[in-house]
């Protein structure tokens, strides 16, 4: 919310939580202080934000219509101290506002988008993948990984090299097989 440091990609215009989870690590952890591997030339000294239980949530929220009551609907402060935009219905479910892991509902849809886009970017399938032309003009932007950067030939041509975690066709052969 608004202690997200979640951000827009200049490019591929996506919000993005890349290298968010650092704030989670212990304050002693390497990984917190490691410039090269994470966002670029960035140390993480934040703590963790607060954690909302389900009143203080829910005192945010109980305003806003309900996602069934209004067509598309913009709350006052949208963009700047939250992102809501409606009441989800679950609230009326008895048990939603002790649930500790509200996003984390269907396992078998989180699994199989997890499958899919992991499948996806390993076999280079075209146009599923999420490393695209766009993506990688973005990682330039954040992310030091020169191997990945994209190549302007002579011809004007643009190449996107292969990255590490791409399978080869010998072993993509092996995995239809």
């Amino acid at each position: 919310m608004n202690q997200s440091k979640a951000f827009r990609l200049k490019i591929g215009g996506k919000v993005s939580w890349f290298d968010s989870y650092r704030q989670f690590l212990p304050m002693n952890h390497s990984f917190r202080r490691n410039k090269d591997a994470f966002y670029k030339n960035r140390i993480e000294k934040s703590q963790p934000p607060h954690f909302l239980i389900w009143n203080e949530l829910w005192e945010q929220i109980c305003f806003f219509p309900k996602i069934t009551e209004v067509g598309p609907y913009i709350c006052d402060g949208h963009g700047e101290s939250h992102n809501w935009t409606k009441q989800s219905i679950f609230w009326e479910l008895p048990y939603w506002k002790t649930n500790l892991i509200r996003h984390n509902l269907d396992v078998m849809h989180v699994e199989k988008n997890a499958f899919d886009n992991v499948f996806n970017i390993v076999m280079d399938i075209k146009d599923k993948t999420k490393d695209n032309v766009k993506a990688r003009m973005d990682l330039n932007e954040y992310y030091k990984h020169r191997e990945l950067e994209l190549q302007v030939q002579p011809s004007g041509k643009v190449l996107k090299p292969k990255a590490n975690i791409v399978l080869s066709n010998e072993q993509k052969n092996v995995v239809y097989k």
